[in-house]
């Protein structure tokens, strides 16, 4: 594998004011330039960028820190890239510069980040994630945070991304969809400072599974202008509900879900089964600072088990516990798991016979036959 690496020591004071103003411009610290595996040993300042299909980052817990642009970069504006797998990769930024896009993802496909962080501090604006041009992305057990007024932009034909296990804290909207579509989060948190999950124009279905969706000064999911249905399983929405339309009649459908806040726009573009609108049905009962029902909760056994599209809840639990619950959480009272079956018993084998009679070679003088575990064997006479 062939990789560029750049460092920059003993700079003079005035090439680091020159580079600090020139910093959105800057060169990769590390360029993957061919197929193959890269484990990081220690920490990278400036950008990891990958411009081939077939490569795996093995981050080991070590941080890309961005300095004023972007920070990880798969794939560019004319390169096309497949097939890569990046886990356990640490992404910090800190920068000022109004175009950061602290992980960018551009013109690629069939790319996983697994048990990676990304962490953009301070800023107003910013996007923790871009997506643009690319199909077939999944994010698992990932952390995207911001403690700014940044977001998550799935935008410019963005297709058929798949969040599972995240956890998406952010000062800005939490995940932003311009454009494409056809993405499934399952098992994620989202909590957001603006709207937790703003699908604009698209064309392709959503599905939301067993998250929780935290937005409750504003709204908690806002659909525009979407084409393809949305629906939301065994989850909670902790803030209003939104759908706008000028013209699109395609629908928000809840089913076993838990929503605090209130309906906004047409009634035509909501419909729902086994779901707990507190602005109308009154509160549900959670447990104190939780959003995990509580003993007496209106939401325990009050599901429809054929909603049901995951086993367990969002913290892993059993997901029926009697009737299933409304939400992202079910109720387990007094569950204990059961015993693990006992292991199977084993008929017992019956002892082998030894024959009535066996063809003995002719040349056995000084030598007898014996039945041993159920074969003949020629011991020599003693």
């Amino acid at each position: 594998m062939r990789i560029r690496t750049l460092f920059f020591i003993g700079l003079s004071a005035y090439i680091a004011l020159i580079l600090l103003l020139c910093s959105c411009s800057a060169k990769a610290s590390l360029i993957v330039e061919e197929p193959g595996e890269v484990s990081l040993h220690g920490d990278i300042t400036g950008r990891l960028e990958i411009r081939v299909p077939d490569v795996i980052v093995y981050g080991n817990g070590y941080t890309v820190n961005g300095t004023g642009s972007t920070a990880l970069q798969i794939g560019t504006a004319s390169a096309h890239v497949d097939n890569v797998l990046i886990r356990d990769l640490g992404v910090v930024g800190s920068s000022t510069a109004n175009d950061l896009q602290l992980a960018w993802i551009i013109n690629a496909q069939n790319v996983m980040l697994e048990g990676c962080t990304i962490d953009l501090r301070g800023g107003n604006g910013y996007e923790v994630l871009q997506t643009q041009y690319s199909v077939n992305l999944t994010f698992r057990d990932c952390v995207f945070l911001s403690d700014g007024r940044n977001k998550l932009s799935l935008r410019s034909e963005s297709r058929n991304f798949t969040f599972e296990r995240c956890r998406i804290e952010v000062g800005g909207t939490g995940v932003q969809v311009t454009s494409g579509g056809g993405h499934l989060f399952k098992h994620c948190e989202i909590t957001a400072g603006e709207v937790g999950v703003y699908y604009r124009t698209g064309a392709e279905p959503c599905e939301i599974i067993n998250s929780l969706i935290v937005a409750p000064t504003t709204v908690s999911f806002f659909r525009y202008e979407h084409v393809g249905a949305f629906d939301v399983y065994n989850s909670t929405l902790i803030g209003d509900l939104a759908a706008l339309s000028t013209g699109l009649e395609s629908k928000i459908f809840l089913a076993n879900c838990i929503s605090t806040g209130k309906r906004i726009g047409k009634s035509r573009y909501y419909e729902w089964q086994n779901t707990w609108f507190e602005i109308t049905d009154g509160p549900v009962g959670f447990l104190d600072g939780t959003y995990i029902p509580g003993a007496s909760s209106a939401a325990i056994d009050a599901g429809n088990p054929a909603w049901v599209l995951w086993p367990d809840d969002l913290n892993g639990n059993p997901r029926e516990v009697g009737i299933v619950d409304l939400g992202a959480y079910e109720h387990q009272g007094g569950y204990v798991p059961p015993d693990p079956p006992d292991p199977p018993i084993e008929p017992p084998i019956p002892p082998i016979e030894p024959p009535d009679s066996i063809d003995c070679p002719t040349d056995t003088l000084d030598m007898r036959i014996i039945w041993d575990n159920g074969v003949w064997t020629l011991v020599q006479t003693t």
